[in-house]
């Protein structure tokens, strides 16, 4: 199984999540196939000082558990993954505003 999306307009509209289905298939929404694009999945990197990946600052392993040979993205910013498992075990903090910064900043104007 493949995790897709696709890119057709009609289907654009009547969904944006990504679903899964088999390689050489059809989207399920509007029958097309060369709309169809496959999605990496991208796993968190956690620092755990028995991990097997060495990196900046310390041993590194995926949050999801997976083994590193199994492993083709990976990230250590959890707004970058995309991983189900990965997330479940490292759920993204929601981004607040506060009273010194209430919205985020205007996109600059150059």
């Amino acid at each position: 199984m493949t995790t897709c999306t696709c890119l057709s307009m009609e289907c654009r509209e009547a969904h944006s999540k990504p679903f899964t289905l088999p390689p050489d298939k059809k989207c399920p929404v509007c029958g097309y196939s060369n709309t169809l694009r496959a999605i990496a999945t991208v796993h968190y990197l956690v620092r755990d000082v028995n991990g097997n990946l060495k990196g900046y600052n310390g041993n590194y392993r995926p949050a999801c558990g997976v083994a590193l040979k199994d492993i083709n993205n990976a990230t250590g910013d959890i707004r970058a993954a995309n991983c189900p498992e990965c997330l479940k075990a490292h759920p993204p903090e929601p981004v607040l505003a506060t009273e010194e910064s209430p919205t985020l900043p205007p996109p600059d104007e150059n």
